[in-house]
């Protein structure tokens, strides 16, 4: 049925962004004035190869920066019920937005489940999509999902099928304001009475370099890697990229449910530029005429906004059109009662001299910004300003450019604010949207009302029930420490590791001077081993280890302290478990959590959750009692805790009658619900049923579900082309292949390890290495081909880490004439160091070194040795067995002497595989010192007869290819073991900034 016009409240939402997990990790970079544009990591794809004259040559580009999200590669499949082999056929993006809508359900507090038949629409901003255009050039295999999971439209219809909700849904491109016409769809579906509520968002990832030649030779694209809206220096934007999405329904159904209400959604409207002076130009006058057709459909007075998020590209064409335009608003709407000497009053917000511009997911981010800004009653600064563009004139306007963070109203919190948001569209679709604040019906002032009209607390009168679920046991502890997290800072209780403090702890494990933290990492001469022991050391401090991947792209001290500061509040990894928990938090600001009464947190995980298979139930007084038993049950999950109960419901499980309805709230009768809904697999808690006598309370955001996330990408086939190999590398193995008999280490004896830890006992390889790893799977290899030679195909290793020899086990999975070798850290904890396809019949011949080597040059061994000291890796007592060294063109020989080491004791793989990594270090110097590592090698031959009395190593590089090769051979010639088709990977344990791994 077909409603007059009416406020639509968003009473929920979820993103991710540049540098950001979530939507707090987004306000606070905003506040803190981060730039996350960066360098393109080489695990997108290799800018160097593609860096060139993009005027004069096709294909090639000098952008070499944009903004990246983390984990764009991760989803849980399983919880969404997809199969692994589908999953890899999805766009990235539909991946994406399925998990972010769930999320924003819940931070809205809507069970998602219950939507179920529902009249909920969904409307999804869309535009570029890189997956298919790298599937084709990577020769992926066809299959069934290919067509549904590559299909744009595919990304709000996944949403809809998997919630089975039926209201519209919908994807709509028209590019850069694609999520801004999304939302303005959604307010205009609710008020014709297509649906009841929306979940609206947007969508966009950077996978690929073929947009980045396009729009660099369309002129669209910043040189200098800053987006400088305003700035008399604008040269055009900088690519990021985003997902975000957003609840939507009535703003009188949204304060009869008792939601929370972020903002209010006043008015809207989308329009087209027409025929401007281009295709791809903008037109001021339609971009005035859709501004001011929104403020007139909210019905508010345009001079009494706060703030206007602007497009702001930072085009030097762009900008004056785009502040002409509000200009021409302004004069439209009159003075409002002001002369035109007033203070200016009005800012112009410029998100993307933050994060890039998202393109289809800019016009969503820039509503959460506006509500957050409302909410924390702050603008934040733009950034990249520092003098105004001489086409842009601000005077006799009511416009200003905030150059620092901006107060709103904090001597009047009650005051309504009032903001716009502007999104346009490169082919000429524009879209606007008028927000309000509503801090009127803010918890904070819903507590005191409460405590007003019952004259106490309502959380000391009675105990509450507290439910919570996940798919597993690692879901249902990310849940517990998430709630625990919120309720640090509820309680005001909060003991998160401070950045400062991280920065301390590491100038005392590093040694370094107090006046460095700024100073780059690079020039301050810290070997890798002192970094690894150092994030050793700060394991007590933080109550978790730290990861080396975690800094890799760290550039000062300061910066290496804040990002393990914010992984720790985010427990980005769970304690124990496998996979990577993607966990989030509260993004209001702390006085407006620790107002959350016990109540409505019990009310909003009881109604806003689905019920999951593993449970936790327990009856508390009052928050700090809740705080106390979840960290208990953290700390011993197995423990049997008062008033706690936990249980994996079992799908066979037969139902029990609940506990009689009752109008006794004690903690006796909630603890027969608690125990009820833990053990039977169909059990439904209600509110009014467990306290008959007590008002529904509000609900409030709690942190959303923690999805247990595995790498999914598509498998490249074939026919690779040089581009694609960095994509190629980025396939590391993340979990046990089926059927995996996995087996304690049997053949390796422990002088392997011994003597490889007294060799490089001051190198910066952590042990085992893949070199080393190479080794303990050859061994391992000849153990299941009884002695005879070996050949193994599609050799990769996982990240080197530092792994005891005594813990390490092996996996066999046999197949058809193969079978799938892994080497995992251990048993339980299947981190996995390298995976490869064992032949079970040897079949391939050794290729002879090319004649060429013969001509190889003498190279003397001081400077070799100098070299590899200068690279702080101490070869030296491991590479005494070094004879003479001979160079050529991208070639080197090394001849061994025979001494003593040479046993049947397995040693020997010491010096060759230390022989192994100095020669690739040495012949591709461009690295400078970066130690480089075997990070995926083609194939393996190995003849173990002959291997005790290794003679001459050679190794050889293929520039066509970008990989090297290996041969060694005996005192008669005998070939020993040759390494094909080696791609080397930078070890990200190095002196210089090191590359971030697929993200």
């Amino acid at each position: 049925m077909q409603r007059d016009h009416f406020p639509v409240a968003v009473v929920g939402m979820h993103g991710r962004f540049p540098d950001a997990y979530d939507v707090k990790d987004f306000w606070s970079n905003l506040v803190a004035g981060k730039d996350t544009i960066k360098q393109i990591p080489k695990q997108r794809w290799d800018w160097e190869k593609l860096f060139g004259d993009s005027a004069n040559e096709s294909e090639s580009t000098t952008i070499n920066c944009a903004a990246f999200m983390p984990m764009v590669d991760r989803f849980d499949c399983r919880f969404f019920g997809i199969m692994p082999r589908e999953a890899e056929s999805m766009d990235p993006q539909q991946r994406l937005f399925m998990q972010t809508a769930y999320a924003a359900l819940e931070d809205a507090g809507y069970a998602p489940a219950s939507l179920a038949g529902s009249n909920t629409g969904v409307f999804v901003g869309i535009g570029n999509a890189d997956y298919p255009t790298m599937m084709r050039r990577d020769g992926a295999a066809f299959d069934i999902y290919r067509a549904t999971g590559l299909a744009l439209t595919c990304i709000a219809n996944r949403v809809s099928f998997s919630l089975d909700i039926h209201g519209p849904s919908e994807s709509i491109d028209t590019a850069c304001s694609g999520s801004l016409v999304a939302i303005h769809r959604a307010v205009q579906a609710m008020r014709t009475g297509e649906c009841e509520r929306a979940i609206v968002g947007g969508v966009s990832l950077l996978l690929g370099p073929d947009l980045f030649i396009a729009f660099e030779k369309a002129g669209m694209l910043s040189k200098t890697a800053h987006c400088r809206t305003f700035d008399a220096g604008a040269n055009g934007y900088v690519r990021g990229e985003g997902v975000a999405a957003l609840v939507l329904c009535p703003l009188d159904v949204a304060e009869q449910n008792g939601d929370y209400i972020y903002g209010v959604i006043q008015g809207s409207a989308v329009n087209h530029g027409g025929r401007a002076h281009s295709f791809t130009a903008p037109n001021a006058a339609a971009q005035a005429q859709v501004v001011k057709a929104a403020w007139e459909n909210s019905g508010k007075d345009f001079h009494k906004a706060s703030m206007i998020e602007t497009h702001g590209t930072g085009t030097p064409l762009g900008d004056p059109i785009e502040v002409n335009g509000l200009k021409k608003v302004s004069e439209g709407f009159g003075s409002g009662g002001k002369s035109k000497t007033a203070k200016p009053r009005i800012a112009l917000g410029a998100l993307k001299s933050h994060v890039g511009h998202m393109e289809a997911t800019a016009g969503v981010g820039g509503v959460i910004k506006t509500l957050l800004s409302m909410k924390y009653r702050m603008i934040p600064q733009n950034l990249n300003f520092a003098e105004l563009n001489p086409h842009i004139s601000l005077e006799n306007s009511p416009y200003f450019i905030p150059t620092g963070n901006v107060e709103l109203g904090r001597k009047n919190a009650a005051t309504k604010l009032l903001g716009g948001v502007n999104s346009f569209g490169f082919g000429g679709v524009n879209a606007h949207v008028v927000i309000e604040s509503h801090d009127v019906a803010s918890p904070l002032q819903m507590v005191k009302k409460q405590k007003t009209d019952q004259g106490a607390d309502r959380n000391a009168i009675t105990p509450y029930l507290i439910n919570i679920s996940g798919k597993d046991e690692n879901s249902l502890r990310a849940r517990a420490h998430q709630l625990i997290q919120f309720l640090q800072v509820s309680c005001d209780t909060s003991d998160a590791v401070t950045s400062e403090a991280v920065t301390e702890a590491l100038r005392t494990s590093l040694n370094v001077a107090d006046d460095v933290e700024t100073t780059p990492l690079a020039s301050l001469d810290i070997s890798p081993s002192r970094w690894s022991k150092a994030l050793k050391a700060l394991a007590p401090l933080l109550g978790r280890a730290v990861n080396i991947d975690e800094v890799q792209n760290c550039i000062s001290l300061q910066e290496a302290a804040q990002e393990i500061a914010r992984n720790t509040q985010i427990n980005e990894l769970v304690v124990g478990s496998d996979k990577t928990s993607l966990c989030s938090r509260v993004a209001l600001p702390e006085a407006e959590i620790r107002a959350a009464g016990l109540d409505s947190i019990a009310y909003t995980l009881m109604h806003g959750r689905d019920n999951l298979r593993q449970r936790l139930a327990c009856v508390v007084d009052s928050k700090a009692e809740l705080l106390s038993l979840l960290q208990a049950y953290l700390k011993a999950p197995e423990a049997s805790h008062p008033n706690l109960w936990t249980h994996a419901v079992r799908m066979d499980e037969t139902a029990t009658n609940s506990p009689a309805a009752t109008m006794d709230t004690s903690l006796e009768s909630l603890s027969a619900w608690g125990e009820w809904w833990v053990k039977t697999k169909s059990a439904t808690l209600d509110w009014e049923t467990l306290y008959l006598q007590a008002a529904k309370p509000r609900k409030f955001p709690l942190p959303a579900y923690p999805f247990q996330l595995d790498h999914i990408w598509y498998k490249a086939g074939a026919v690779i082309e040089p581009q694609a190999a960095v994509a190629a590398q980025a396939q590391t193995p993340t979990q046990p292949v089926k059927n995996l008999v996995v087996r304690e280490q049997l053949v390796l004896p422990a002088a392997i390890a011994t003597a490889w830890d007294i060799g490089m006992a001051h190198s910066q390889l952590p042990i085992p290495s893949s070199v080393m790893t190479l080794a303990y799977l050859l061994d391992y290899a000849i153990y299941k081909n009884q002695g005879t030679p070996v050949e193994l195909e599609n050799v990769v290793f996982g990240p080197p880490c530092d792994v005891q020899d005594e813990r390490l086990v092996f996996g066999y999975s046999p197949g058809d004439g193969y079978g799938v070798m892994q080497c995992l850290a251990a048993r339980d904890d299947r981190r996995i160091l390298a995976q490869a396809t064992l032949k079970n019949h040897y079949g391939k011949h050794f290729i002879a070194p090319e004649s060429a080597f013969a001509t190889a040059a003498p190279l003397p061994m001081e400077s070799f040795f100098a070299q590899l000291e200068n690279e702080r890796m101490s070869l030296g007592k491991v590479l005494h067995c070094l004879e003479s060294i001979h160079a050529g063109d991208q070639k080197l020989r090394f001849e061994l002497v025979l001494p003593e080491w040479q046993s049947k004791d397995g040693r020997f793989w010491v010096p060759l595989m230390a022989t192994i990594l100095a020669g690739l270090s040495h012949l591709q110097p461009q690295h400078g010192r970066a130690l480089q590592l075997p990070w995926q090698i083609d194939s393996v031959v190995f003849n173990p007869e002959p291997a005790q009395a290794i003679k001459t190593v050679y190794l050889q590089l293929d520039p066509s290819r970008n990989t090297a090769s290996v041969m060694a051979m005996d005192a008669a010639s005998r070939p020993v073991l040759q390494l094909d088709g080696i791609v080397v990977r930078v070890s990200p344990v190095t002196a210089h900034r090191a590359e971030a791994s697929l993200a």
